[in-house]
Order: structure tokens, then C-alpha cells, then sequence
């Protein structure tokens, strides 16, 4: 992640924090979710820096972030389904990626394209249920769930092709995952938009 991206999120996590106090468990979710983001950046960052392959952390990262923003979409999902649902994929997912690690330990250290897929996908079903929702009442955490459409769906393909790395042109690879690191700043910035946008209404 580059220095921008690293910042809004330290700004991100900051101000929502600050709001802490009066939060419900949707917000505390979310703010959860930052940290731990936030978290995993900081030991990429370390196990690069100490040049050891930091490639077998990306499942902690995907596991976390599918775990804390399933949480938070199953808290301000309205429809009996939708928490169903949310709920299915919170139980349902983490034991079939736990069940095919057992099966298949080799996937532990490369990407595994299955477990991108299903966390990442889930989670853009929740937030489209929840944009479905408020197409006609108060718009709440709608920054949020657009900017995280528009990352989850461009980092979800750049993952995908993580295994290809070794057989693509390198200038090309590159270009991707700078691309990569646009779209989350893009995203740091919805999210900080999101809590604007809520301190201008409470105002």
C-alpha cells in the first residue's frame, strides 16, 4: 500500500474512533475491520522488510476482512434473508476454507484463488443487498458499501491472477497492482466521505 492510502486509513480509523462511544455494533464492527486492515499492512510490511515471504499472511487478511465485514453487513442488513444469508456465509465459509486447508496444506502458501473468490464475493452480495435496501430511505453507509464494491470487485481480480505472476510480463504486473493501490485509496476516500457526509446530518 502505498504512503496515501497508508494515511487516509490512519485518518479513517482516527475519526471513526472518535465516534466510538455512541457506537452500535454495526460501527464497531467497521472500525474493527479498520484496525485490522490497518494491522495486516503493518506485518506485510515488517515480513518484506525482513525479506520473508509475506505471501501465506494474505489468508489472515482475506479470513479477517470477509469475518469482521460480514459482521458489520449481517448488523445493518434489514430483510430476515438477507441476516440469513449473511449469517450462512459467516458459519458456512470459514469451516469449508478450514476444511480444505486440512485437505490441501499447499494452498497455504500461495494464493488460493477458492477462498479469494468466496470471501471477497460474499461480501459484495451483502453490499448489495444493503444498496438494494436504501434505495428509498435514509442513506446510511452507502459510501461505504459503493466504495467497497468498486475495490473488493478490482482487488478480487488482481488476486485471482496472483498465481500468474511468474508468467506474465513484469512491467504489466506492476502496472496492476499500482492500479491495485489507486482503487484503495479511492476507497479510504468513500469511507472518509461516509463519515462526513453522517457529521453533516447530526449537525
Amino acid at each position: 500500500m502505498s504512503l496515501i492510502g497508508k494515511g487516509i486509513l490512519l485518518i479513517n480509523l482516527a475519526v471513526y474512533c472518535m465516534g466510538f462511544s455512541r457506537a452500535g455494533k454495526a460501527y464497531t464492527f467497521f472500525i474493527g475491520y479498520l484496525a485490522w486492515i490497518l494491522i495486516c499492512e503493518i506485518v506485510f510490511y515488517v515480513l518484506n522488510s525482513q525479506k520473508i515471504n509475506n505471501l501465506f499472511f494474505s489468508h489472515y487478511y482475506l479470513i479477517g476482512q470477509f469475518l469482521l465485514l460480514g459482521l458489520f453487513f449481517h448488523e445493518i442488513l434489514i430483510e430476515k434473508y438477507q441476516k440469513k444469508t449473511a449469517r450462512t456465509f459467516l458459519i458456512i465459509i470459514p469451516v469449508v476454507l478450514v476444511i480444505q486447508y486440512i485437505i490441501y496444506p499447499e494452498k497455504y502458501y500461495v494464493f488460493n484463488l477458492f477462498e479469494i473468490f468466496v470471501t471477497s464475493y460474499s461480501i459484495i452480495i451483502l453490499a448489495l443487498f444493503h444498496l438494494y435496501n436504501i434505495l428509498d430511505t435514509q442513506k446510511k453507509y452507502n459510501y461505504i458499501s459503493l466504495g467497497l464494491l468498486l475495490y473488493l470487485i478490482s482487488s478480487t481480480v488482481i488476486f485471482l491472477s496472483g498465481n500468474l505472476y511468474t508468467v506474465m510480463n513484469r512491467k504489466l504486473h506492476k502496472e496492476i497492482w499500482v492500479f491495485n493501490v489507486v482503487m484503495f485509496i479511492v476507497y479510504q476516500i468513500f469511507i472518509l466521505t461516509e463519515y462526513l457526509s453522517s457529521r453533516r446530518k447530526n449537525v
